[in-house]
């Protein structure tokens, strides 16, 4: 079983930048992408392996092919993700934790590297509540939270999302956002798991880069001083202006 480290955002704060850098971090087992699959196995453990398989990628299909919103073309080929999922599973999965280390194991192998050099399976499940949901499965998860200064932080969330979609201009979403940034912070500070906050300003720094190796347990690399999804240079978001 590999350590699991989970990444958590709290708000406009760079938590896909940071995934990114680990994309090809020698040690380090990823996805190239962020999604939800606790919710999504208990609704669906019924199905074969195989047709829980093919609903996961229908229901998942940016994070395999394009993504508008995130400007990320994986260009996984899914035919090949397939095949080696079913054949790592050759018994009916019964839980959400065995089901998404195979996930991971069979993304891992589709992207043409190998298993015996992973330290540290590293998935991204973004918000807290949903981070609260990988946690009954890794209680003992350890936590890369990134942070920011909570004034540019707001600002980036209206700012950016107003621009986007002027449908968010309201006062419903301003809240959510204001209690994104503080909700979020103070419940995680909380959690008994070992936590590295990572601040936006301070990401790009090799410092921060090397504590991160360090926290994570793998050797630093000059690879996490590159955003890369599938080893493509990733730029940003829709919402990023830079």
């Amino acid at each position: 079983m590999y350590p699991v480290y989970l990444i958590m955002t709290t708000g406009r704060t760079g938590s896909d930048y940071l995934q990114a850098c680990l994309d090809n971090v020698k040690g380090v087992m990823t996805f190239c992408g962020k999604f939800e699959y606790h919710n999504f196995f208990f609704q669906n453990k019924e199905l074969s392996n195989k047709n829980i398989l093919e609903k996961f990628i229908e229901k998942n299909k940016k994070i395999f092919s394009y993504d508008e919103f995130e400007c990320i073309d994986t260009q996984i080929d899914t035919e090949k993700f397939k095949d080696l999922f079913l054949k790592m599973n050759s018994e009916k999965i019964k839980s959400s934790k065995d089901f998404i280390i195979n996930l991971y194991k069979a993304y891992h192998l589709t992207l043409g590297r190998d298993l015996e050099s992973v330290k540290a399976l590293v998935h991204h499940s973004h918000g807290y509540d949903n981070t609260i949901k990988c946690l009954k499965d890794f209680p003992n998860a350890k936590l890369l939270i990134t942070i920011r200064d909570p004034r540019a932080n707001l600002k980036s969330g209206l700012d950016n999302w107003f621009r986007y979609d002027p449908s968010r201009r309201n006062i419903e979403h301003v809240y959510l956002y204001m209690k994104r940034i503080k909700h979020d912070l103070v419940e995680s500070q909380k959690l008994k798991n070992d936590k590295l906050f990572i601040r936006l300003e301070n990401m790009g720094d090799t410092k921060t880069k090397k504590d991160i190796c360090n926290f994570i347990g793998v050797d630093y690399s000059t690879e996490i001083e590159r955003a890369t999804i599938n080893s493509i240079v990733w730029r940003g978001d829709v919402l990023s202006q830079n």
